[in-house]
């Protein structure tokens, strides 16, 4: 199953901290590993930028409330 569609099981409910965090943690291998952009590591990783930054925002206000 792609990171793309467990986010689409989710999206009624919007992001779960698990599902952020694999996002988020893929992109950035991608980017690093292969010096792509987040563009390019999103659509690697069947995301979008969008979820991405959904993703970023989500877990950087659940780290406020921890």
């Amino acid at each position: 199953m792609t990171l793309l569609m467990k986010l689409n099981e989710t999206k009624r409910e919007g992001f779960k901290h698990g599902d952020a965090q694999r996002i988020v943690r893929a992109v950035k291998k991608v980017m690093n590993k292969y010096q792509f952009s987040l563009e390019e590591a999103c659509n690697a990783c069947d995301s979008t930028v969008e979820e991405y930054y959904e993703a970023v925002e989500l877990l950087k206000n659940e780290d406020e409330f921890m």
